[in-house]
């Protein structure tokens, strides 16, 4: 089964992109073989692997733990992926850029905390994306992150645009759309959707990431829709740098804080709400892009941009 993780996919294309463009040649690591994703053959450079021993410290000069949910508790690799076990004894550069726990609490155990403790102190920096796990990994970890932004917010919209340059679009552009992009549907979701669309008069352009071109497909619906329902977090990550009108519901069981740290960031109180029945005056909020403060948005991007070039050695 090919990997439909949207918003992973498109932050493994970020990073990649954003270190090629700066000179260097990264490498995506993959513990599948073959890899069976297409949007990453086509743009990504991979080493394939099937166990962490194939690869020798030689092979690189820096190794980068790139952002998602790589600090989750619930992810069985957490101390291979997201803390480079396999490399604690490599004389190389090492750090983590943007890590998510996922959730506003750390469920570890004891001797995953112990072997943490350890491992971080290999690292030359390490930085989380949301600012709530700041607290607790210091607390856990005796350490203290930074705050930087998820990797794909370090390309802008013309970057994401040159994924479709070549692709052949199958949308009707005549005809005016509400995008739904929703993990986890419900009865009450798909309720409001439905309703919202007959309000706003838009046809619902559903984005289903399971069949092929499925990242082709996703930009290309963000960027002619005229607004955004979602309950994704990169969902909402691309609405914000597309400029477009959205709403996003809270998804629990994915993980509320990302939610709630994008909130605090970009001042989006009334656009990321918890799963309720649709009201007329959100007509509004799905009709009028949010007002992102630019100046403040920037800061935190160059902020971003900066902790890369110091591990980086630029």
């Amino acid at each position: 089964m090919p990997d439909t993780n949207i918003g992973n996919n498109l932050l493994k294309y970020s990073m990649y992109h954003f270190l090629n463009n700066l000179g260097f040649k990264p490498t995506l690591i993959s513990l599948e073989s073959p890899l069976n994703n297409d949007f990453l053959r086509k743009y990504l450079n991979i080493k394939e692997i099937r166990k962490f021993n194939q690869l020798n410290e030689n092979d690189f000069d820096i190794l980068i733990v790139n952002s998602d949910q790589c600090w989750n508790s619930d992810f069985p690799g957490i101390l291979e992926l997201g803390f480079l076990s396999f490399a604690k004894n490599w004389n190389i550069t090492k750090f983590v850029y943007a890590a998510s726990l996922g959730h506003d609490s750390w469920n570890v155990s004891n001797n995953v905390i112990n072997s943490a403790r350890e491992l971080v102190k290999q690292f030359s920096d390490i930085s989380v994306r949301e600012e709530t796990s700041i607290k607790i990994i210091n607390n856990y970890l005796d350490v203290t992150p930074s705050f930087v932004l998820d990797p794909t917010f370090l390309l802008d919209k013309n970057d994401y645009l040159k994924i479709i340059e070549n692709y052949k679009n199958e949308i009707d552009l005549k005809r005016d759309y509400i995008c739904k992009f929703i993990l986890d549907d419900s009865s009450i979701l798909n309720d409001y959707i439905e309703k919202a669309s007959k309000e706003i008069n838009c046809e619902i352009l559903n984005i289903i990431p399971n069949n092929k071109n499925y990242i082709e497909k996703f930009i290309i619906s963000i960027d002619i829709c005229k607004s955004i329902i979602t309950d994704s977090f990169h969902g909402t990550i691309f609405s914000i740098i597309f400029n477009k009108p959205f709403l996003t519901f809270i998804n629990i069981r994915r993980g509320n804080a990302r939610f709630f740290s994008l909130n605090k960031t970009f001042n989006l109180n009334n656009r990321i709400i918890f799963p309720r029945k649709f009201v007329k005056k959100d007509v509004e909020i799905l009709m009028n892009a949010p007002r992102i403060n630019k100046r403040k948005f920037n800061v935190f991007r160059r902020r971003s941009i900066k902790f890369l070039y110091k591990n980086l050695g630029i």
